[in-house]
């Protein structure tokens, strides 16, 4: 007859069963949480591409876009151009007021970047002429009134030229 040995229940400890039930939460912990942001990086790979697609310009935006630059440019040396512009039509409204009624203008060389102004005329008389030249001395958009040739014309008639600089604000706005 055999002996029979009785079997012994080996007790476990119960922090070996803690253990294991925690390891296994923590494998499903894992698992899931790996799941989840592999889920989240497809989906932002997704938004990126779809802002970086919005982001490309096709090259008749890229064209459109050199156009209007192009426009821009144009406009900016425009308004260059009109805040310099001389406005030397603004002499001839001057002319009208300063002059004599006796004295007639036959030529004028303006220099308006320079500012200065010569100009030739006749007159009937030197009393005439000698008003013309106070009424010029007094205006104030003349500097330096110089009357630089003096002569008498083929039918007595005086004949002279006048030269000055101009005030710079005669040829603005």
């Amino acid at each position: 007859m055999a002996i029979q040995v009785p079997k012994t229940d080996v007790k476990i400890p119960s922090w070996i069963n803690i253990l294991l039930y925690a390891s296994i939460i923590l494998l499903a912990v894992t698992l899931l949480s790996y799941a989840a942001f592999s889920f989240l990086i497809i989906q932002g790979n997704k938004s990126l591409k779809v802002v970086n697609d919005g982001l490309v310009k096709t090259q008749d935006e890229m064209a459109l876009e050199n156009e209007v630059w192009g426009y821009k440019e144009k406009i900016d040396n425009f308004a260059i151009l009109l805040k310099n512009h001389l406005l030397n039509s603004n002499l001839f409204s001057l002319f009208e007021k300063v002059s004599h009624p006796k004295i007639w203008i036959s030529e004028l060389d303006l220099k308006s970047k320079e500012g200065k102004i010569e100009f030739s005329g006749v007159s009937d008389d030197f009393k005439s002429l000698g008003q013309q030249l106070l009424i010029l001395e007094k205006e104030d958009s003349f500097r330096g009134v110089n009357l630089t040739n003096v002569s008498f014309g083929k039918k007595e008639e005086i004949e002279f030229t006048f030269g000055s600089l101009l005030n710079p604000k005669l040829f603005k706005k």
